[in-house]
């Protein structure tokens, strides 16, 4: 699980969906 890894290893995540354009504008902003 990518969000468990991101959690562990002081990361950032965020799930993203080409297909759907879900959370792509916020992913954007984050970085």
């Amino acid at each position: 699980d990518g969000e468990a890894y991101a959690q562990e290893n002081g990361m950032f995540f965020i799930e993203t969906s080409a297909k759907t354009a879900q959370n792509v504008n916020e992913l954007f902003y984050e970085i």
